[in-house]
């Protein structure tokens, strides 16, 4: 098993595609920080009152690095959208190329290859997607505010945990369209309609429950249920986003992506 990871793992990093992955992540971190401070740049310089002058303060206030840093981890766009399709591409080279009949004849089963996907995958990912992050925090501790006031160093390194776990959750995500799929095109399709309707669902039920009257409160409580199991919606609304994680928070956030 560990000589099968260790073949997997040097396929993806030898690969020509994984260093296009990789300055993607670069550019990325860098560029998106520096288009945060240029739009507060071009804000400012447009701003004719005192009064929109108040409003745009405020909203610059809210920006800070540490938020960068958990807006990056956003399964739905940017670096979170491109990095699955990226590496669904290179392992399904495995397939395209007969080397995974070769591991079967070599007497790997089917479980310890599928396995072997997984365990490359989650750290493939997690690895880029990690460095990915720091190297925005970085950027992003230069142009703006380190940390909102009262963030500690423990939420901080647990929401960093919850964001592990959410990809992990992917990576387990991509090993099954390898297995479950025979082309690499029909799992980059079917990964980027599951984001979507992931995406999609909060906000259609978050819509709904705004409407809902009083009497139908159970039905709401129903709704946010489902949406708090969404791992993306989880990873988008709550992880670094509130200022305390209370336990329904930690059970939601942990339970449903290792389940």
């Amino acid at each position: 098993m560990l000589n099968l990871l260790k073949i997997d793992l040097r396929r993806i990093l030898k690969d020509k595609l994984f260093l296009i992955v990789c300055i993607i992540a670069g550019v990325l971190a860098i560029a998106t920080p520096l288009l945060y401070k240029s739009i507060d740049w071009i804000l400012i310089a447009t701003t004719e009152s005192a009064e929109d002058a108040d409003v745009l303060g405020e909203f610059i206030g809210v920006m800070d690095a540490t938020s960068l840093f958990f807006t990056s981890f956003s399964p739905t766009n940017n670096f979170g959208l491109i990095l699955p399709i990226l590496l669904i591409i290179i392992i399904f080279k495995d397939t395209m190329y007969g080397t995974i009949r070769n591991k079967i004849i070599l007497g790997y089963s089917r479980e310890k290859i599928f396995l072997s996907a997984f365990i490359s995958s989650a750290i493939i990912i997690c690895g880029i997607m990690f460095s990915h992050a720091f190297l925005t925090l970085g950027v992003s501790a230069i142009l703006f505010n380190f940390a909102p006031e009262g963030m500690t160093v423990s939420y901080f390194l647990i929401s960093t945990f919850f964001e592990l776990l959410v990809y992990i959750f992917i990576s387990a995500l991509v090993a099954f369209l390898y297995s479950f799929s025979k082309n690499s095109g029909l799992s980059i399709v079917l990964n980027v309609v599951f984001g979507l309707v992931m995406a999609l669902i909060p906000a259609a039920l978050a819509g709904v429950i705004m409407f809902l009257p009083e009497k139908y409160e159970w039905l709401a409580k129903v709704l946010e249920f489902i949406c708090r199991i969404n791992v993306h919606y989880s990873a988008t609304a709550y992880i670094g986003m509130t200022e305390k994680y209370e336990l329904k928070d930690y059970l939601y956030l942990i339970c449903s992506p290792l389940i």
